[in-house]
């Protein structure tokens, strides 16, 4: 239809027509690398929280051995499932299961809880929990908020699901290795940010280097349980003082029941930095336990030590796409201007490198033609009008998209206003059948005009040669 009135209206009336101008310019892109010689674990996930960007990541979607990171599910829970922390909890016999039946069970870290306790709270319970990793406070808990261990570990699943982590499916509540006890560095971080944002206690104790357990017949003045963090430790080599939290990980050896084999263990670990206003989050597993040859092994600190120390050293906050950018001028058709400029809706920022140039960032222009073919726009159109978009690229990898809208508006010409309101009044087929018919009754007018034209050519030849031949002597 549009053919047909631009072939209409070329008999009326010339337009001027623009060529389209290419402001869009192809960028080489620059991914995020922090330098570093070796990084120990096997599967890391980094992510600056307060913009949610990832700025470090390997394998962060393979299923591994969670250890004790499950914890933080536990203590999930717990938060969300008990309102007062510091009512008492009665330690039963029951919430010892397995730790006598599977290898994988003996010989774990405990805060020496006694069959029988009534002096224990749900508080204590969860310092015991995330700052010394005892696995039989984790079984406490679970009894308390899922009725059994089946129970709870429903629970942790059914939540984990909500949150977002797909790739993981918990065993028990204490995390000591089981065949299908599993998770990955992704749904780690998914699991550790929602109770991080969700609940400020969390934060308290996951941050606390020690907490005094209540006495028992074990113990008379009650034991004094010490974060098994290193990295908030002020007297340890790996103690960094931006950090906060959160929980660590480790088995020393993983038994597989069914074959008796015995692999190599693990070294995990979860940890949360602030500093000058960004915060970052650092899931790393699978870092060796052992150094060769058997030798307790901190691989795991030393990733997040250099990973913090990089981050903190070069990156920023970085505006990657001002709003009052001219990102594009495109062709109009049937107004009174004849292009119309494009910027983005809005500003983007973004976690860059501070020597990064700023040309890393690719721009990629995709506008939405009135005419695709003929890649142009026809009037009227809106100042806001959204007629596109940009994508803007790092590494190849998509950063954000963002709608492109027109600068100002374009009005259509008279010219075209009457032919609007010549196809409005008769409509569309009416239009087209119109159009026909006057071409019709132009070419039959010209055609009668041609054959009337030569009649009267004829008769005045015929009235010459009759006077000719009367003046004949």
């Amino acid at each position: 239809m549009r053919d047909v009135k631009k072939a209409v209206f070329s008999l009326i009336i010339t337009l001027t027509i623009a060529l389209n101008i290419d402001s869009g310019t192809v960028l080489k892109a620059s991914a995020f690398d922090p330098g570093l010689e070796e990084i120990y674990s096997d599967n890391v996930f980094m992510v600056h929280l307060e913009t949610e960007i990832p700025v470090f990541r390997r394998n962060e979607f393979e299923r591994v051995v969670p250890a004790s990171t499950s914890k933080i599910m536990t203590a999930l829970l717990v938060l969300d499932h008990i309102e007062n922390l510091n009512s008492f909890v009665t330690v039963t016999d029951e919430m010892n299961t397995g730790f006598q039946s599977n290898p994988n069970f003996t010989h774990v870290q405990n805060a020496e809880i006694v069959l029988g306790q009534t002096n224990l709270t749900y508080m204590d319970c969860l310092y015991a929990l995330m700052i010394y990793s005892a696995c039989d406070a984790a079984n406490v808990l679970a009894y308390s908020v899922g009725g059994s261990i089946d129970g709870f570990v429903a629970l942790m699943n059914q939540k984990a699901k909500e949150i977002g982590a797909v790739n993981t499916n918990f065993t028990n509540a204490h995390g000591l290795h089981e065949k299908n006890n599993y998770t990955c560095a992704f749904d780690m971080y998914k699991i550790t940010q929602y109770v991080y944002e969700k609940h400020p206690l969390f934060t308290e104790i996951m941050s606390t280097t020690s907490h005094r357990m209540p006495s028992n017949s074990r113990n008379s003045d009650g034991v004094v349980l010490e974060n098994t963090n290193r990295m908030l430790i002020r007297n340890s080599s790996y103690y960094y003082e931006p950090v906060i939290g959160v929980k660590t990980g480790s088995l020393d050896e993983l038994y597989d029941v069914d074959t008796g084999e015995i692999s190599p263990g693990v070294f995990n670990l979860v940890s949360i930095a602030t500093r000058d206003g960004h915060t970052y989050m650092i899931v790393s597993l699978g870092a060796p336990y052992y150094t060769e040859p058997y030798n307790r092994g901190f691989y795991t600190y030393t990733d997040h030590l250099e990973l913090y120390k990089w981050a903190y050293r070069t990156l920023e906050y970085k505006l990657v796409l001002p709003e009052f950018d001219i990102i594009a001028q495109a062709e109009v058709q049937g107004g009174l201007e004849d292009r119309v400029q494009l910027r983005p809706a809005g500003e983007f920022s973004y976690l860059l490198p501070r020597d990064l140039s700023s040309n890393a960032v690719h721009r990629e222009r995709t506008l939405n033609y009135h005419d695709m073919e003929q890649q142009v726009f026809f009037a009227p159109i809106e100042r806001g009008e959204i007629l596109g978009y940009v994508e803007l690229m790092l590494a190849g990898e998509v950063l954000t998209r963002i709608d492109l809208i027109a600068v100002s508006e374009v009005v259509p010409s008279l010219e075209s206003r009457i032919l609007g309101n010549v196809t409005g009044i008769f409509g569309e087929w009416w239009f087209q059948t119109g159009v026909a018919l006057v071409a019709a009754l132009a070419i039959f007018i010209i055609i009668l005009r041609l054959i009337n034209s030569q009649r009267e050519k004829n008769r005045r030849m015929s009235r010459s040669r009759s006077r000719n031949r009367r003046n004949l002597p």
